[in-house]
């Protein structure tokens, strides 16, 4: 296997020795990530904060460079958030699943933390009022149309654009078939020749520096600005908007990245507190959404104390006890 090599340093050399500079123990959680973008590659970012601590935040492009890191942080790090998207070639889960045998390997998927970091950014702006507001997403990838979905979701009036109109029509018609039967607007196609002016422009694309100051005609005065594709805008696009007073902000996925470490405390919780089957007096009990035979007793949870709230009716609803 050839390796990188940038002025006679080979570079998953170096990133080994930077890793091994780390004080590993010092850490819980380690996420690792791939992206979609040419971007990508073998990499140790700065650490993500959240409320329960640092997260060691490392990216990879290579399998060597995966293996090599499994290796280094298994048992060292109990906690192994690794990104189950196949956004690239190298199968990042299966090598840490295969890697490493005393950490607990985590899968979680980036892109919907990146989508819940877009939508809890817009709402810490807009002070959770989102419904009213209109939105125009640029993209057609995983990305963007998860965030449209959201935003409708929410009552967003929410317009989708890409540079493929035919690909855009075929996803809008899509989503709208799967939105909840009351939700305020539908999903629309963005219309270049009609001047509908947004509150809200989210770009999520791979393409580096593709939206001009055109865009900015689509879009109120002081609109608020989401780079979540990175580097998507035009330098000009960026100073004319922050002359019209717009607010820019690229997505950072502390905005929601907590949540998964919280998830693995919630699961845990759940598996080891709650669901379950326990038998006494010759009867049988379920809880945590276990679905028993007719009468068998029902519990708030399996651990002591519970409390009985029901018998099971044999089809997965209750009965009084």
């Amino acid at each position: 296997m050839s390796l990188k090599l940038v002025k006679g340093v080979n570079i998953i050399e170096s990133l080994s020795k930077n890793l091994e500079a780390i004080d590993l123990k010092n850490y819980q959680f380690a996420m690792f990530t791939n992206t979609a973008n040419k971007r990508n590659k073998d990499q140790i970012l700065p650490d993500r904060l959240t409320p329960f601590g640092r997260i060691l935040n490392i990216q990879i492009a290579s399998s060597f460079f995966a293996q090599q890191v499994f290796k280094q942080v298994d048992g060292v790090i109990p906690h192994l958030l690794v990104d189950a998207e196949r956004k690239q070639p190298v199968e990042l889960y299966q090598i840490a699943w295969t890697s490493c045998s005393q950490s607990e390997v985590h899968p979680f998927k980036a892109n919907d933390v990146t989508v819940n970091a877009t939508i809890n950014t817009l709402m810490i702006y807009f002070s959770n009022q989102l419904d009213n507001l209109s939105a125009t997403v640029y993209g057609t990838g995983n990305l963007a149309i998860k965030i449209a979905l959201k935003l409708a979701e929410l009552g967003v009036n929410t317009y989708v654009a890409g540079r493929n109109l035919v690909k855009v029509e075929q996803l809008v018609n899509a989503l709208n078939l799967i939105l909840p039967a009351y939700v305020p607007q539908s999903i629309k196609v963005f219309q270049e020749n009609k001047r509908q002016a947004s509150d809200v422009f989210i770009s999520a694309i791979s393409a580096k520096q593709q939206l001009d100051s055109n865009w900015l005609g689509y879009l109120k005065e002081e609109a608020f600005i989401m780079d979540v594709g990175i580097d998507n805008f035009s330098e000009a696009f960026i100073e004319n908007a922050i002359k019209r007073g717009c607010t820019l902000q690229r997505i950072d996925i502390q905005a929601s990245m907590g949540t998964e470490i919280a998830n693995i405390e919630t699961s845990d919780f759940y598996a080891n507190k709650i669901r379950g089957i326990r038998y006494f007096n010759g009867e049988t009990a379920v809880a945590g959404g276990i679905i028993g035979k007719r009468g068998d007793i029902v519990l708030n949870k399996i651990t002591e104390p519970f409390t009985i709230i029901g018998l099971s009716n044999g089809t997965g609803g209750l009965e009084p006890y």
